[in-house]
């Protein structure tokens, strides 16, 4: 059998000093998304999406396709690019199990910004959670996705 090595590549936001990552196989081109950060201008009190663009300009300028976007756990530092990355690469979004009383204040984290004053704000629904033990691949080598613990 074949050696499967993912390429890692990390992006630093350096407003918060968190990092996200592509994660890609080079023989498939397919990758995931993990923790992208979505902007929060102080002085504006607006969010952007610069950093997240960032992620999205490496993965079109190396032919990757985007299979899942996932956030390892609920973010105090930052918002979560999930729901606009999503939009951008129509890739499902996925948060790793949480503690119950975690869940109703991360949810808060995964609404997006309505297109206009008309249209609702989205969340990702109860079933797009992934469970402990729950696996997801971007090859023949899947991963199993496991919840963080705080």
């Amino acid at each position: 059998m074949a050696d499967i090595r993912p390429v890692v590549t990390g992006f630093c936001d350096e407003e918060t000093n968190s990092i996200a990552y592509v994660v890609a196989d080079p023989a498939t081109k397919r990758c995931a998304l993990i923790d992208p950060v979505l902007n929060f201008d102080r002085a504006c009190r607006g969010i952007h999406t610069q950093f997240a663009e960032q992620m999205a300009a490496f993965v079109r300028d190396h032919g990757l396709v985007v299979e899942w976007i996932l956030d390892t756990h609920p973010h105090a530092d930052h918002f979560s690019a999930a729901p606009y990355l999503k939009e951008v690469f129509g890739a499902p979004t996925f948060q790793a199990a949480t503690p119950a009383r975690s869940t109703a204040a991360s949810a808060k984290s995964y609404r997006s910004r309505p297109k206009s004053a008309s249209s609702p704000a989205t969340t990702i629904s109860p079933a797009a959670a992934r469970r402990d033990g729950s696996r997801r691949s971007l090859s023949s080598a899947s991963t199993t996705l496991m919840p963080m613990t705080v």
